[in-house]
């Protein structure tokens, strides 16, 4: 191995590849990895380079493979969430991270296994009462109800009450002996009730948190002893036990044993009573005992548990011909059909209401118009920035500098940067020295349409002066604003269209959103009928101006084309027939007129 790490040495490393074979280039692998990481890890927040690690090893999908696969992955993970924490940290890196880590094995601290379970597991969960609270499973085991109860504020020479103060024990020097006062006893009582109070209420956490089976779990020393004392309050009327039976309960077996005892299925409990329980004649309730809720007793005695307990012989395996196996020969069996044909059943199935699970159940009025009108697509050069937008100025690409590591986002053989692995200049720094893409420009547009005080002079100087204002109260850039063409807006007003919306501006809405429900089979024509049968597509978009009359609505819609107004109205009529269905379906009233404003060529189209 020394000798193959020596093959590995850098001034080699011209002469020696990747692909070497053998052990000596598995090493000069692992150690071109190994300088990549160590300068991605100088370059990148330590999170990052333990993903990119994690990625490129495949590591994080091996050890799934392995026993215990998912706790695996889950600490895995949890290491990655630990590192991307360490990043908020203001002292960063590799070292500070690693020596905090020594720090917690000094101590023989930890963080914790990563929980590998989600909550949907179907797995047994083990949890205290006290967690329990507010969860809900299906079946519910409640083990130890036998235990008896802990009794520790009760003890001790001095005992504290809030409201009773303390209360403390006497001692006699003379005699060396220790006497309880009246207020230990007040106050052990009055501790005592409390705790038992405390104990009902998880009890009766415990006993909701089932949904279709409880099973209670308890043992006793003598369990016809405790029958007999159990019974002494089951001729009691009504559902509540005697108050002496509740209050003398040392554990949870001592509540419920005699609520079971008195119930109709608690007849395995009533014969073990025997002699020492209820009086002739004094039997259940038979409110109580003709409860409809069903409960099976079942009493385990020693014996019985060792004989459960006792391990069974295991039946040896079938043998396994690995050698037909291997060879992928099939095995001298007998075909079992009727497993065969729910094998085939079941990888066969096919789930029936695929193809609406690959479309979307969410569209804009701009997607959704090219599902009606392919052809209606937005240009490339509203889509896509001019090149000289994209490309960086000269001045702002420096030469790499000499014998600078390769870029850490792509692992590559050569040492040799390359100049085209350089970025632009992030787009805040350069928004000054270009001009906003025509979808910006629409944007603004919008926003000063929304904004404009109907109500003030909207000639140009007018609407200039408002263009002024919304850049002062940060509504616009000074760019957006420069590129907003007041006189196209003021040419709208003073249009007929314009000045009947001004007439009636105080009912005049702008900018209105909606969503709106839409079969799914009316978006998605090609769907088979029975798989988008009661299906629904959620539509959303925005209406720019929507003027209410006296029979009906006027909705209004600008564009910022610079094309021949006529045929770009062609492109827009589905969106225009949406926002009219969006506005007939809920505001309840008809859309008379419909209208599409094209500001660069001052022309109002009804559709």
């Amino acid at each position: 191995m020394a000798e193959a790490a020596a093959a590995a040495d850098p001034a080699e490393a011209g002469a020696t590849t990747s692909t070497a074979p053998g052990l000596e280039g598995v090493l000069v692998r692992f150690l071109e990895c190994l300088d990549r990481w160590r300068t991605l890890a100088r370059r990148r927040p330590l999170s990052q380079v333990v993903w990119q690690i994690l990625q490129e090893t495949g590591y994080l999908h091996y050890v799934g493979g392995m026993p215990g696969g998912a706790q695996r992955q889950a600490n895995l993970l949890a290491l990655y969430e630990r590192a991307r924490e360490f990043d908020q940290f203001a002292r960063q890196g590799l070292f500070r991270f690693l020596r905090f880590i020594e720090r917690l094995q000094a101590e023989q601290s930890d963080m914790g296994t990563a929980p590998a379970l989600g909550e949907g597991e179907d797995v047994v969960r083990i949890m205290s009462i006290h967690k329990s609270k507010g969860l809900e499973f299906p079946v519910v085991f409640v083990a130890g109800l036998g235990s008896s109860f802990s009794d520790r504020d009760l003890r001790g020479d001095l005992l504290l009450n809030r409201d009773l103060g303390f209360g403390p024990q006497v001692v006699d020097p003379g005699t060396r002996l220790k006497y309880p006062t009246l207020a230990y006893h007040a106050v052990r009582e009055v501790t005592r009730l409390a705790n038992l109070a405390e104990e009902l209420r998880v009890l009766y956490v415990a006993l909701t948190r089932a949904r279709e089976r409880l099973v209670l779990v308890g043992s006793v020393k003598s369990l016809r002893a405790a029958c007999a004392r159990w019974s002494r309050g089951a001729g009691a009327p009504g559902w509540p036990l005697p108050e002496s039976l509740l209050l003398s309960a040392r554990s949870y077996l001592d509540w419920i044993g005699p609520a079971v005892l008195r119930h109709a299925d608690g007849a395995p409990l009533r014969e073990l009573a025997g002699e020492g329980g209820t009086a002739p004649g004094s039997g259940p309730d038979p409110a109580v005992a003709g409860d409809p809720s069903r409960w099976e007793v079942t009493i385990w005695d020693p014996a019985s548990l060792q004989q459960i307990l006792q391990p069974r012989p295991e039946a040896a395996p079938p043998a396994v011909d690995w050698a037909r196996i291997g060879a992928a020969e099939p095995l001298d069996r007998p075909l079992d059909e009727a497993l065969h044909a729910r094998l085939r059943a079941r990888f066969g199935w096919r789930y029936p209401f695929e193809p609406v699970v690959r479309r979307f159940g969410k569209l804009s009025v701009t997607e959704l118009k090219g599902y009606f009108d392919p052809d209606a697509e937005a240009p490339a050069e509203e889509m896509v920035p001019p090149a000289e937008e994209m490309a960086p100025p000269a001045e702002e690409m420096a030469p790499p500098a000499e014998g600078s590591a390769p870029p850490v986002e792509e692992p590559a053989p050569s040492t040799e940067p390359s100049s085209s692995t350089f970025a632009a200049r992030p787009r805040f720094l350069q928004q000054d020295r270009r001009a906003l893409s025509p979808t910006e420009r629409g944007t603004a547009v919008h926003v000063v349409m929304q904004h404009l005080d109907l109500s003030r002079p909207l000639d140009a100087e007018g609407v200039g002066r408002q263009l002024a204002e919304m850049v002062e109260r940060e509504l616009l850039t000074p760019q957006q604003a420069a590129a907003v063409d007041a006189e196209a807006i003021a040419d709208f007003f003073a249009s007929p269209l314009g000045l009947r919306i001004l007439q009636s501006r105080d009912r005049v809405s702008r900018e209105l959103s909606f969503t709106l429900a839409v079969p799914a089979a009316e978006v998605y024509g090609d769907l088979p009928p029975e798989a988008a049968a009661g299906d629904v597509v959620i539509v959303q978009g925005m209406v720019d101006l929507l003027l209410e009359e006296e029979d009906g609505y006027v909705l209004v819609d600008y564009k910022t084309d610079r094309r021949d107004p006529v045929q770009a109205a062609q492109r827009y009529t589905t969106q225009i027939r949406f926002y009219r269905r969006a506005v007939e379906e809920i505001l309840g009233r008809p859309v008379k007129e419909a209208y599409l404003h094209f500001l660069a060529s001052r022309r109002s189209i009804a559709v």
